[in-house]
């Protein structure tokens, strides 16, 4: 399960009902399932990123993004 607001879920779900999916409970909260023996691996990095910058706080943000530009 990955943190995803509503219209980024949609359209996950719309791309590949193979690995992406909801069920009742989910219907109306912000989390998206995912099958992660279909999703392509080399997506899932970006996935769990888009999902971690949504609930992490800015100052963490800012330093994690000026530490990958560092490198």
């Amino acid at each position: 399960m990955l943190r995803a607001d509503l219209l980024g879920r949609e359209i996950l779900l719309q791309s590949d009902p193979r690995v992406f999916f909801i069920t009742d409970h989910y219907r109306d909260y912000p989390w998206i399932l995912v099958r992660f023996a279909s999703v392509d691996a080399g997506a899932l990095p970006e996935l769990i990123e888009r999902a971690w910058r949504m609930v992490a706080p800015k100052s963490l943000l800012s330093k994690y993004d000026t530490d990958r530009q560092r490198a």
